[in-house]
Formats: C-alpha cells, structure tokens, sequence
C-alpha cells in the first residue's frame, strides 16, 4: 500500500486547517439528530502535513462515531490539543464501544464487526487507512473505549518544520462543495439523502 500512496506533506496552520473541516462536518451533520461539537485552539500551529490524508482519517473516524452511536441521543465531540510538540486530534462518541476482543482487531485490514448482530458491516478498511495515514505522518491511532459507554479515538503526530516554504494549507477552502466531497462520500450513510451540500 505504502507504494501506492504518495503524500504531498507540505507547511500549514493545521489548526486554521482543522477548524474548516469541523465546519464543515458540523454543516453536513446539522440536519441529524446527531450533536456534533468540536474545540479547536485559537493559536496557529504550523506544521507539515498532507491535507487529503488527514481528513481522510478524521472523517473515517467521524463517520464510524455516527455508525456505532444512537442517532437518537448521540454525541459527537472533537477535539485537538498541542503539548509537548505533538498534536492530538480526538473523535469521541457515546456509542455502543467496543470489546477487548474487537478492539484488538480494529485496525487490521479488511477486519469489519457490527457489535449489534455480531456480523462483518462495511468493507473493513476504515481504521486501516486511518492506521496507515498515521504511520505516514510519523504518528499514532489510539482508542480508549468500553463496551456500553462509547469510543474515543486519538490520532497523535509530532509537529515537524518543513524545509521547504512552500504551503497548500494557508487559505484552506471548503470541504464540502459538492456530494463528491470526501466528508459527504464518508458520512453519507447518516446524512438524510435529501441533505443537499453546497
């Protein structure tokens, strides 16, 4: 896989980047019975990153939260955070969890498993890519979850100096212009189908 995929890591304000994409997933969920909240620092953090990959990941996490949680009273919350030179981004949920057994597998390819009917659902590919995406960034995928009590996962990179002053990131546009957008292709099993994006 590691040779099929080449990131183009470049300088930005990961913050000011992260606080466009948060809303908007909070535009595409708003018409849910979802709450989706998110707290982003004011600062300006800059540092290297492939744009595309990370809201790949965050949005795989995003749309696994919605998956797994009652749409009925299901929180979402995210959140980033920058200490000791590494920045984490957290998704959590009060969702359904996950077992040790599960858990254990999660992030193996093509492992998929419905903690309500005990079968495969989906393709299994989620939390692999999102695995793979971190491992690209020199970074981490971490969960901390209960069966019954929901999910946080943590996606944790350093914060790294680009050599080059070159920048993608420094006036991010909108994520979802169209339904072709990835965070409207990811949580397009929860957002009603006459929720038309901009």
């Amino acid at each position: 896989m590691a040779g099929q995929l080449n990131p183009k890591m470049l300088t930005g304000d990961l913050c000011r980047f992260m606080r466009t994409l948060c809303k908007d997933l909070e535009e595409l969920l708003q018409n849910t019975a979802y709450s989706f909240s998110y707290d982003i620092p004011d600062e300006s953090f800059v540092t290297v990153y492939d744009g595309d990959l990370l809201s790949c990941a965050v949005c795989n996490l995003v749309s696994n939260a919605c998956k797994f949680t009652d749409p009925q009273n299901g929180r979402i919350v995210l959140k980033m955070t920058v200490l000791e030179k590494q920045i984490t981004i957290t998704v959590s949920d009060n969702g359904c969890g996950m077992s040790p057994q599960v858990l254990k597998h999660a992030t193996e390819r093509f492992y998929s498993h419905d903690p309500l009917t005990g079968v495969p659902c989906g393709d299994g590919l989620g939390l692999f890519v999102c695995r793979f995406i971190l491992q690209l960034h020199h970074g981490t995928l971490a969960f901390h979850t209960e069966e019954g009590a929901g999910t946080t996962a943590a996606l944790t990179i350093p914060m790294a100096k680009s050599k080059e002053k070159s920048s993608l990131y420094d006036d991010p546009v909108s994520f979802s212009q169209d339904r072709f957008s990835l965070p409207y292709i990811l949580l397009s099993d929860v957002i009603p189908p006459d929720t038309e994006p901009l």
